[in-house]
């Protein structure tokens, strides 16, 4: 990698009815000889909420 840092990328999807949703997406990109704690995972669950809710959780 050529730059370290945080990145972000968010993303807002259109829904139905005028809908957004709208995902951020976070990465780290660290020196090769740096170490970093990242837990693997390949499934996230997340809670169901009802599009338009007033208090959506943190996910």
């Amino acid at each position: 990698h050529l730059f370290t840092g945080l990145n972000k990328l968010p993303v807002i999807f259109k829904v139905t009815r005028g809908r957004e949703i709208l995902l951020n997406f976070i990465g780290v990109t660290v020196d090769p000889e740096a170490y970093y704690v990242h837990f693997a995972s390949t499934k996230h669950m997340f809670e169901p909420v009802p599009v338009g809710g007033n208090s959506p959780p943190v996910q």
